[in-house]
């Protein structure tokens, strides 16, 4: 039963443990939550430009790079169809929904339910 539980567990991930898990070069675990509290979707990640990259704190020139190259790659809409479709659904923070790029209140479409917000 504990295994089964592990199993669903995992395929809920928090936004900022997802972008690690992704291997997205020059983004740790740091790195990752800096883009998940600053953009607070999966969504407004991909759609960020290079320059909306860089204007986080602790996001420079060849970071903002990697992220942008790695959601405007050929496979990505395919790697992250089959996530989605094998039961993934990406939950947001308390901390990463109320705050954004330089500690201001976060901007951008789609507000997260209720459910998918957890503490920090």
């Amino acid at each position: 039963r504990n295994v089964i539980e592990a199993i669903e567990q995992s395929k809920r991930p928090t936004l900022d443990r997802f972008l690690y898990a992704l291997g997205i070069r020059h983004v740790g675990g740091h790195t990752a939550t800096l883009l998940a509290t600053a953009f607070r979707s999966l969504d407004q990640i991909q759609l960020a430009s290079k320059e909306e990259l860089m204007a986080v704190r602790g996001i420079g020139p060849q970071t903002a790079q990697s992220i942008h190259d790695y959601f405007h790659g050929e496979e990505i809409d395919r790697l992250f169809r089959k996530f989605f479709d094998g039961g993934v659904e990406i939950i947001i923070r308390e901390c990463e929904f109320r705050t954004g790029r330089n500690g201001a209140a976060a901007s951008g479409s789609g507000e997260p339910q209720a459910s998918d917000v957890l503490p920090c």
